[in-house]
């Protein structure tokens, strides 16, 4: 029932904008983005990569201009990256991220698309992370990894919370190399492979997806059974050349 209704809402594409609101409190956003932030939304489309555990790829999610405005916002406030722990782990994680005001009209227009893939699977007491941005230069990389915590997390409210999907959002690809790993993701996704957007063979288990701007991967990363999916584990392989830069939006599930 739970993968129906979450595929269902990928057929209907719809687009659903609620109310905002922001914490000085927690430093979080709440469930909804904000009508205002209603913007012309581009005309993706979206293909289903697997089933179970749930993947899809999003052609055309975001438009140039939103993607340099969204790069133009962050470039300024890049540091290195770091583990969910804290910790740097730059031989783990090697990139640079900035986080992002969701305040801004740009960001908030880009959430509240987001959460028209998502929306049925928080609550409106659930929060929202900081979106963020995330740059690979040559020879940088992160490691395989699941977005979802092993234990929830903390957060300045006292809630327990965890990411219950994920959108990466490819802005910049002036590179080569910088796939998107999922070794665990068997699919036969032959037109992504056939227009140049995957690489899926024999050579190799799993699927990659190659970096082109404006186009996205949504995943589920917490079932039905509030468990963290180990099948979603996923990596950026290393850069080769050029410059790659991507946006993570993680909704927060959060227990009441």
């Amino acid at each position: 029932m739970f993968i129906g209704n979450i595929v269902s809402i990928f057929i209907a594409i719809c687009c659903s904008y609620g109310f905002y609101l922001y914490s000085s409190n927690t430093g979080y956003v709440a469930h909804w983005w904000p009508k205002e932030a209603a913007c012309k939304i581009p005309s993706y489309k979206t293909q289903i990569v697997s089933e179970d555990p749930l993947l899809v790829y999003i052609d055309n999610f975001v438009s140039e201009a939103e993607a340099s405005q969204l790069l133009h916002i962050g470039k300024t406030q890049f540091a290195p990256s770091k583990l969910s722990t804290g910790a740097s782990g730059e031989a783990y994680r090697s990139s640079q991220s900035a986080g992002l005001p969701p305040s801004d009209p740009s960001v908030s227009c880009v959430g509240s698309r987001a959460l028209s893939l998502m929306a049925s699977l928080t609550e409106p007491s659930d929060d929202f992370g900081i979106p963020q941005l995330v740059t690979y230069q040559p020879g940088q990389q992160y490691k395989l990894h699941y977005d979802w915590f092993q234990e929830s997390m903390r957060y300045k409210d006292g809630r327990l919370c965890n990411r219950v999907a994920s959108v990466f959002v490819f802005l910049e690809a002036d590179c080569t190399g910088g796939e998107t790993y999922f070794p665990r993701i068997a699919s036969t996704a032959s037109s992504l492979v056939d227009d140049g957007k995957a690489i899926w063979n024999a050579t190799f288990e799993g699927i990659m997806f190659k970096p082109i701007p404006g186009n996205a991967l949504f995943w589920i990363n917490l079932p039905d059974n509030g468990k963290g999916d180990k099948r979603v584990i996923h990596g950026g392989l290393p850069v080769h050349t050029g410059t790659k830069t991507g946006m993570n939006i993680w909704p927060l599930k959060c227990e009441p």
